[in-house]
């Protein structure tokens, strides 16, 4: 996702990009044809790979890795907002563990980095974005003046970023989506079934935004209905609902099919396991039930 939005602001502005150890092979790929095999597009030249001692002019700091590359991402954003301080934009959803709670991951960077954050939330398939399809996801942040000013900034003709207040709402809905999409996934090819746990779905994430204190009427919006939608019709997380659905197991499936791959979805299960809120949501309850929590 993070090339994908890269790619799509190489139209406007010049980006850099600080690949992880990880990417190396596929940083050298593209650096070597110009083209990203993965979102089968031409890179373009306004789009860089750079070292992070080299990068000196910048007005955003963009973290797009999977949430488990947040340490890793955090002390190069650290550097950088040493050398000029501006805020800091998470393509990256989830929550973070803060002693005995867990807060949004925007709320945990602002108070790790000390910088105003921003969050893109909703449905957003990287090829789609990175081909120029036509896409509208939710930029959010406590400041909202932050957010309406950067969605102007950000904004293309086939990118639209509509502004939200409620970060930690959008937030809270960008991960769950994940969750939810493997119970609806779990229940194979039976579209009857489905549709009533997509809908049961949606009833118990706006259940979670209110535990929260979140606005929980955010959840039929683009971070909430949108995203689920899209996210059940693909990715990895509908991919190990699927798995599930085939009667493996949990273990045979990530030492299989899906060996090496983050499910974000199974892990925030793991850490909601533990919280109070989770009582009362019986689609959960059962997913819990399933994973052997």
């Amino acid at each position: 996702m993070s090339s994908a939005f890269s790619v799509a602001q190489g139209a406007c502005h010049q980006v850099s990009i600080i690949s992880s150890p990880f990417d190396q092979r596929t940083r050298s790929c593209i650096e070597a044809t110009g083209f990203d095999e993965r979102l089968e597009c031409s890179w373009p030249s306004s789009v860089s790979f750079v070292d992070e001692k080299v990068v000196s002019e910048f007005d955003l700091i963009v973290i797009g890795v999977s949430s488990a590359g947040m340490g890793w991402a955090i002390d190069i954003a650290r550097s950088l907002i040493n050398h000029k301080k501006v805020p800091v934009l998470l393509l990256t959803k989830g929550l973070q563990q803060s002693g005995d709670t867990l807060v949004a991951l925007p709320v945990w960077v602002q108070e790790t980095l000390g910088v105003d954050v921003l969050a893109i939330t909703g449905p957003c398939i990287a090829k789609e974005l990175a081909q120029g399809c036509k896409t509208s996801v939710e930029i959010s942040s406590n400041q909202y003046a932050l957010a309406v000013q950067w969605s102007s900034l950000l904004s293309l003709p086939h990118y639209t970023l509509c502004p939200n207040e409620d970060m930690i709402g959008c937030q809270l809905l960008a991960a769950l989506k994940n969750v939810y999409a493997i119970i609806i996934a779990k229940a194979g090819d039976h579209l009857n079934h489905r549709s009533s746990l997509f809908a049961q779905s949606l009833f118990e994430m706006q259940q979670w935004l209110s535990d929260y204190h979140a606005d929980d009427k955010n959840t039929y919006g683009l971070s909430g209905t949108g995203d689920l939608y899209v996210t059940c019709l693909g990715g990895r997380n509908g991919k190990f609902g699927h798995y599930l659905s085939t009667g493996l197991s949990v273990t045979e499936i990530l030492e299989g099919p899906m060996k090496d791959v983050t499910i974000e979805g199974l892990d925030l299960a793991m850490l909601l396991a533990k919280s109070p809120q989770k009582v009362g949501k019986t689609l959960f309850l059962d997913l819990l039930q399933t994973l052997g929590c």
